[in-house]
Order: C-alpha cells, then structure tokens, then sequence
C-alpha cells in the first residue's frame, strides 16, 4: 500500500500523459489492494463469529446451514472457505470441540462416561467414544485412568 502511495505521489511530480497514465496504475492499485485486504478482514471475522458460535454451542447439533446463514454463503462455499481459511473441514472442528469440552469433564469431574457424552452434544455413547479415541489416541475410560495417575 505504501508502494502505491509512493508511485502516485512520485508520478505527480511531472506533468506527462505517461505519469497521469502511471498514476491512475497505482491508484488502481491501491484501490484493488484496499478491496481484498477489506474481504480478507471481513472473511477472516466472519469465521471467528462462527467459531464462538461453535465454542458455545458445541452440545447442540451441529447445524452446517446456521453456520454458513452466519455469514451469507452457501453450505458449500462455507465448508469450502472455513476448510481454506482454518484447515480443517467445519464438522471436524466443531467435534474437536466436543471432544476437548469432554476431555475437560473427563479429567475434572467424576461424572460417567454416558453422562459426558450427553452433555457434550453425542447421542451415542458408543460414537463418542469412537471420536474421542479417533481424536485423542485413548478411548474416554483410559483417558480418565491417565488423567488420575
């Protein structure tokens, strides 16, 4: 952006066609650069709404198209972008969330498995305890055995 600013104030200096010419490329420039650097900021906000939001309702069902409503794309173009953007597809994120939220519980509470479970947004025990040992190497029951050593 400096670099644009530069050219136009260094292209005004003379009074040619060829620097009103060189001044319009920068200012055209500037402009563009001041356009994506604005999309980026919004994009990259956007997604942060979005990621409170998950923080914050990880124990309710994960719902791809209220996310992508957030910010006005469709579920593709958000699972496509939010994948871009934070590396991760959408859905895996938000179960990393549960799982983090029950790895918590887990190691703090002396509240069964089941319970964890329920309260982290699973139906089935039996899938959450898949997804935990996907996500964490260790089923939840040795998780919490490690956790007390």
């Amino acid at each position: 952006v400096v670099k644009a600013f530069d050219g136009i104030q260094a292209a005004m200096c003379f009074n040619s066609p060829l620097s009103q010419l060189e001044a319009e490329y920068h200012t055209l420039f500037l402009l563009s650069q001041l356009a994506v650097d604005k999309k980026q900021t919004l994009t990259d906000s956007s997604f942060r709404r979005v990621i409170d939001d998950m923080e914050h309702s990880f124990a309710e069902p994960y719902d791809a198209l209220r996310y992508a409503k957030m910010i006005n794309l469709s579920v593709s173009r958000f699972n496509h972008l939010f994948k871009e953007r934070i590396g991760i597809p959408p859905y895996t994120y938000f179960l990393k969330i549960r799982i983090d939220n029950a790895a918590e519980l887990l190691t703090q509470t002396d509240i069964k498995i089941k319970d964890v479970a329920y309260r982290c947004g699973f139906d089935d025990p039996l899938y959450f305890t898949q997804a935990f040992k996907r996500l964490r190497g260790l089923t939840p029951s040795q998780y919490k055995k490690l956790a007390v050593i």
